[in-house]
């Protein structure tokens, strides 16, 4: 079907660019314990069995049958349900009211834990276009908040700030054209070329 493969074509042309900007992301060290903590117990389990030796066992009653059994299934709740605290991901684009992509956004952890976000162009000739003479600069809207600066994004390479540490919901993103180095108030005084949302993942 030749409309349906042109208009995967375009969405695939719109959404490259947002894979090439999310980064690896690796699982949580509490994961890799839990995994390590239920191999270890399977695996002594296991060998346990092997080498028991069930006809010398005395037989248990009814009673010690249900206390063994309780205590089993206490142990498996504890070692699969106990939860552990995830870090969102959080990920969002920027774009015009065209839907033409300018920025692709990932916001991760880095290996210190700061909450970090980088910005990448996902069409760089418009994003250079678009602000010729003038400065690209990234804010952050977090509810009723003012709209606070993330610095100015760099039109042809990638560009990383820390955000602040309890971000929630959904946050609101735009990159203003203001004078070279920035608004000088602290706030976006040009016009708002490209808005979009951070979502957690």
């Amino acid at each position: 079907e030749p409309g349906f493969a042109r208009l995967v074509g375009e969405w695939e042309t719109r959404l490259a660019p947002l894979a090439e900007a999310t980064a690896p992301v690796a699982p949580p060290s509490e994961v890799w314990d839990r995994i390590a903590h239920r191999t270890e117990f399977l695996r002594r389990g296991r060998a346990w069995a092997r080498t028991v030796a069930w006809h010398t066992l005395p037989r248990p009653g009814w009673r010690q049958v249900l206390g063994g059994a309780g205590v089993a299934f206490a142990l498996a709740l504890l070692l699969w349900l106990t939860p552990f605290t995830r870090t969102p991901t959080w990920i969002g684009v920027t774009g015009d009211p065209n839907a033409q992509m300018a920025w692709a956004i990932n916001v991760s952890r880095d290996a210190a834990g700061n909450t970090v976000l980088t910005a990448r162009p996902g069409n760089p000739d418009a994003a250079a276009a678009a602000a010729v003479g003038r400065a690209a600069e990234l804010w952050l809207i977090a509810g009723d908040a003012p709209p606070r600066s993330l610095g100015l994004l760099d039109k042809r390479g990638s560009r990383s700030v820390f955000l602040p540490p309890r971000l929630r919901g959904t946050v609101a993103l735009a990159v203003s054209l203001e004078p070279p180095g920035g608004s000088p108030t602290g706030a976006p005084i040009g016009p708002v070329v490209y808005q979009g949302r951070l979502q957690a993942i």
